[in-house]
């Protein structure tokens, strides 16, 4: 469970941290009217709002996409357990098609932008175009295209160029062919995926309204709401001219699957997307680019509620950003179940950690997120009347070995992998002092799935066969003699400005030399500059963060051909052939079974060392209840409706 502590019970508590939050009691909760009008909390986030598009390549910074959690609407939302709760009054989805693999969303009548503008198929269509590359101009890269910091195209661009540039690995682009509009009211929309999609519930949720994307991008009129419809069908209208000739309709159950068409009988032209008129295309580059910058914030950003900009379906709405301070307010258009109870959030952006803990006792802000130490916790622990919440971040810690050109080569052969593993835990380095752990980090047994997640506990015990016994040392130095294996060396790649690398670097050492492991360092400042690079390490400490609650993003960093982090240039055809059942199952049993064996073979072939779950940490006064941490990227607001102010300020 997620601890909390206040006061005497906070110094008597343990330090240890776990996953699971305790929202038992709020999820799921009867929606009633439940906002205190007057109520304002005070919140600090990693970073300053710099766009109200956190979908967009630059623009998904944790500052953006918390408040993309408290400001969105969606059809499902992720909860810290990595499970997935639809919101059915945004919308109902269901799978509608096995062969083709298709979803139909169904937009409920209470989905309406916070300018009174309802959510239709064009706002669900335009996410599909900026996310899946399906409408993209052919060659184009994304380096060649846009600037990666601002979003800006780069000089020379053609204006009729097409190019979205959403956040890397989006699930949507799994999703090539056009999607279908297929009723009257323009709130049905059924998407059809190239191939069963295992995170397919999480993958649609508009970012930006499209009839605010053709304000900027075509100066459409928007001041009523037929205008704001027919700007919005401008932009439909737009992505289907320059978009692939959709497939036909999937069928209603898979009864007739067999009778719909394949976009596998298409043309090559037809798949990559043909091209429309020359105004079509001129149209869709503009919306391209108001989509990529035109909701990034310049200096202090917009002031007044009127800036369209900020327009919103979620339970909050941005009124203002001033001198740094992002100001949220309930969303008075709002209908739908996630409805806040604190009438305005003030956010601002975290400086030095013992400041903010300083700024909390002072009443200065109401809730703070500081990266958990043994000072910060002391700190906390002195302050009367404030509530410390403990929980797992969705980082962890690891030690990556090369499976192929490495620098020495001898961590190429397993007999030397499965040593260190007998030597080197996550339990050994969080039991050893002066490890470079932070306190409440929690022990990882598992490559694929984090603590308290569902399914961890299973997969810890269907490896544990799996997982060396520990040894000692110097039974593993014969055993490496026997092997033929006398000195070898590991060279491990770390960042040596860290001070943790450094400490657990040097706990690395100390564990493998008495086995005669000579363990060297590799550390480079611009370490992630070359972790990529063959013949730089044997070994590397370095931390993976998850991005989202899904499961096909294991294929990143271990598939042998498809892995773009993979740089273990780790090869298995067992791991590849698990990966593509995984990226397929839509059953969540399945997917648990498929992660236990992946988990498993990862193992037997010594991977690496997972070595921790960072903690999290929430602290908060008595002027809100209901604040709990998330390891995923909405952090501190992924729950910010549930929220209760307590104390008047």
């Amino acid at each position: 469970m997620t601890q909390r502590r206040t006061g005497a019970a906070r110094r008597a508590a343990a330090g240890a941290a776990s996953f699971l939050i305790a929202v038992a009691a709020l999820v799921g909760c009867t929606p009633q009217e439940r906002l205190v009008d007057g109520s304002t909390v005070v919140v600090e986030l990693p970073d300053r709002l710099s766009s109200v598009n956190a979908g967009t390549g630059h623009g998904s910074t944790p500052a953006n996409l918390a408040v993309a959690a408290a400001t969105g609407g969606a059809f499902a939302i992720a909860l810290p357990d990595g499970t997935i709760e639809r919101d059915e009054s945004f919308g109902r989805m269901e799978i509608v098609s096995d062969d083709p693999f298709a979803v139909r969303y169904v937009l409920d009548e209470r989905a309406t932008w916070s300018d009174g503008v309802p959510v239709t198929a064009a706002d669900l269509l335009l996410e599909w175009a900026a996310n899946s590359g399906a409408v993209n101009e052919r060659g184009l890269d994304r380096a060649d295209a846009i600037d990666s910091e601002s979003g800006e195209p780069l000089p020379g661009l053609e204006d009729d160029a097409v190019f979205f540039d959403p956040a890397p690995n989006s699930p949507l682009r799994q999703a090539s062919r056009t999607p279908q509009l297929v009723d009257d009211d323009d709130r049905a929309f059924t998407l059809i995926w190239d191939e069963p999609f295992a995170d397919w519930e999480f993958a649609l949720a508009p970012s930006v309204p499209a009839h605010v994307v053709a304000h900027l991008a075509l100066d459409a009129e928007i001041a009523t709401t037929d205008a704001a419809a027919a700007a919005a069908q401008r932009v439909a209208d737009a992505i289907l001219a320059v978009a692939a000739p959709a497939v036909a309709e999937p069928p209603a159950d898979d009864s007739d699957a067999s009778g719909a068409s394949d976009a596998s009988d298409a043309s090559d032209d037809d798949v990559a997307g043909k091209r429309g008129t020359d105004d079509a295309s001129a149209e869709l580059a503009s919306i391209a680019r108001a989509w990529n910058t035109g909701f990034d914030l310049r200096g202090d950003g917009g002031t007044s509620d009127a800036d369209p900009i900020f327009v919103s379906s979620g339970p909050y709405r941005v009124s203002s950003v001033s001198g740094g301070v992002a100001t949220l307010v309930a969303n008075r258009e709002y209908r739908g179940d996630r409805r806040p109870g604190v009438e305005t959030i003030e956010l601002r952006a975290a400086g030095d950690p013992l400041e903010s803990v300083h700024a909390l006792g002072a009443g200065e802000v109401d809730v703070i997120a500081p990266a958990p130490s043994r000072e910060i916790l002391d700190a906390l622990d002195a302050l009367d009347g404030v509530e410390v919440v403990t929980g797992l971040d969705g980082m962890f810690e690891h030690l990556d070995f090369r499976f192929a050109k490495s620098r020495n080569g001898d961590i190429e052969r397993p007999e030397l992998r499965r040593a260190i593993l007998s030597l080197l835990s996550s339990k050994s380095l969080l039991d050893a002092k002066d490890s470079g752990a932070p306190p409440g980090a929690v022990q990882r047994d598992s490559f694929v799935l984090a603590p308290g997640q569902r399914g961890y506990d299973a997969a810890v015990d269907g490896t544990a066969e799996a997982r060396p016994e520990p040894q000692k040392a110097s039974r593993v130095k014969r055993e490496l003699a026997d092997a033929g294996i006398v000195d070898p060396e590991l060279c491990v790649l770390f960042d040596p400005a860290n001070p943790r690398r450094s400490a657990e670097f040097e706990h690395v050492r100390a564990t493998l030399s008495p086995a005669g492991i000579r363990v060297t360092d590799c550390s480079d400042p611009d370490w992630i500059e070359v972790i990529g690079d063959p013949g730089v390490w044997d070994a590397a400490l370095f931390g993976w963060r998850a991005t989202n609650p899904g499961v096909t993003g294991l294929s990143t960093r271990l598939h042998s051909t498809e892995g773009a982090s993979n740089f273990s240039y780790y090869a298995d055809d067992e791991v590849d052939r698990l990966l593509g059942e995984l990226h397929a199952a839509t059953d969540d049993g399945d997917r648990r079974d498929l992660l236990v064996a992946i988990d498993e073979r990862l193992w037997d072939d010594a991977y690496g060392v997972p070595l921790y779950q960072y903690p999290a940490l929430v602290a908060h006064t008595d002027a809100v209840s209901g604040v709990t941490p998330s390891p995923l990227p909405q952090g501190l607001l992924w729950n910010a409706w549930q929220w209760m102010p307590g104390s008047a300020r």
